[in-house]
């Protein structure tokens, strides 16, 4: 007996996966059953023998402006980023940004299935996809990588010839974009169909598959200078070998992507105002107790220090209590440029706020009013002269 090879090991499994289909074939004839079996017997495969990070479901995918899929034999996702907005037996429903691949699976595979698959793999591939933030992060050290949702039409048997399969590909793709074609036809045992291209000038074999029909939508380049051939590939036991390479290939590039719905697509109809109820501060201890009620009632115009530079205000920094300590607010002159001058800092940080990048916060300081009201003196050390402003009460 000869040592397996990855290849024997992947045509193996194909040889499994014909006894499943046939064993369905021959003890249900049910025609809708026997379409739904079949679909898990491929997902049972690809849950098995594709990397963790990646899970084969049935179900509909949904994009960020609530665009959604046709019902979709295999979704192959990114389980480890993804949620899942619907989980179920046999409809799950997940975000399109997480998708790197969607099978239509065919029992028996004829011009009218191939028809069908095209409809839904096109319902997939229509939907858009948010462009790559800082929070996506690229799998590979180099800099392929691709967001393409990869079309498959995976069938266990056709009633045609591979060639004849093709001319029925080229006459449907007049009706679509390319970039909703199938990028992969699988037939199990007998062989693929899928586009190879070539550079201007290219002489004997086309040096490379085309993993998927790109989406203008995702590109930031020009188009490249390729010629895209339809071509079939007489695999034979292999056709499961060729599809999973493929298919690997395809996944190993996909990104992870981090990205979040909008929270307005997630809230729906969800209330936009809170009620607020009680309030609470961090106190020095990390702990967060009830805002002291002459604190939560003020509404007065806090003690602050106008900045001046030559003459000219470039500033001002309001003194804030807050539970044991307080917090200094500074707006227009970074904070940083004079907070070290004035105290001890090591263990305090300035952080911008995030509802405007120009005003600066402190974190909790041991600082109490009087020594606030010392700094004019101080921020002379620092070219700055500084203006007392009292507190201004709130009228009514």
């Amino acid at each position: 007996m000869e040592d397996p090879t990855i290849a024997s090991l992947l045509s193996d499994a194909a040889k499994y996966l014909r006894g499943e289909f046939e064993f369905i074939r021959s003890t249900n004839k049910h025609a809708g059953d026997a379409g739904e079996e079949v679909q898990e017997v491929l997902k049972k495969f690809l849950n098995k023998h594709l990397p963790k990070r990646w899970a084969a479901e049935s179900g509909l995918i949904i994009d960020h402006a609530n665009a959604i899929s046709r019902q979709t034999d295999v979704i192959v996702y990114d389980a480890l980023s993804s949620p899942v907005y619907r989980s179920g037996d046999k409809t799950c429903i997940v975000p399109n940004n997480n998708v790197a691949a969607v099978i239509e699976v065919k029992s028996r595979l004829n011009k009218a299935q191939l028809a069908d698959a095209y409809l839904k793999i096109a319902s997939c591939k229509k939907l858009m996809k948010d462009q790559l933030s800082d929070l996506d992060s690229n799998p590979t050290s180099g800099p392929a990588t691709t967001t393409t949702t990869m079309g498959i039409v995976f069938a266990f048997s056709a009633e045609t010839l591979l060639n004849t399969l093709a001319e029925n590909m080229a006459e449907l793709n007049a009706q679509y974009q390319s970039s909703q074609w199938p990028d992969l036809i699988v037939v199990l045992d007998t062989g693929t169909i899928n586009y190879l291209v070539a550079y201007p000038g290219t002489k004997g074999n086309l040096p490379g598959s085309m993993m998927t029909t790109p989406d203008p939508r995702h590109l930031g380049y020009a188009p490249p200078p390729w010629y895209v051939q339809l071509c079939t590939n007489e695999d034979g036991q292999f056709a499961l070998n060729r599809m999973f390479m493929l298919l690997m290939t395809h996944l190993t590039v996909y990104p992870y992507r981090k990205v979040s719905p909008p929270f307005e697509t997630l809230l729906g109809d969800a209330s936009k105002q809170a009620r607020m109820i009680t309030g609470y501060q961090f106190d020095s201890g990390f702990m967060l107790k009830p805002v002291p009620e002459h604190l939560y009632e003020s509404q007065d115009t806090p003690l602050s220090i106008n900045l001046f530079a030559k003459d000219k205000q470039v500033g001002h920094v309001q003194y804030i209590p807050w539970q044991d300590r307080a917090v200094l607010r500074s707006f227009g002159l970074p904070l940083a440029m004079y907070f070290k001058t004035l105290m001890k800092a090591d263990k305090h940080l300035v952080l911008p706020d995030p509802r405007n990048p120009s005003v600066h916060l402190t974190t909790l300081l041991t600082l109490s009013e009087e020594q606030f009201r010392a700094w004019p003196k101080k921020l002379q050390h620092a070219k700055l002269r500084g203006e007392i402003v009292e507190p201004v009460k709130a009228s009514g």
